[in-house]
């Protein structure tokens, strides 16, 4: 996925991953959605805070 997605796609996408996957590493994160490694910690951060 492309820059130009929005954080809430992105972590939604990010959840559904965890969820299909168990866990996921933050770089593989960071290099498919294009963004820094700081982002994908901060938007993991925030599902957790969730409960998801």
């Amino acid at each position: 996925m492309k820059a130009g997605r929005g954080t809430a796609q992105r972590r939604a996408e990010i959840a559904r991953l965890l969820d299909r996957d168990g866990a996921v590493e933050v770089a593989d994160l960071a290099a498919r959605f294009g963004v820094a490694a700081p982002t994908i910690r901060r938007d993991l951060g925030w599902l957790a805070a969730q409960g998801l």
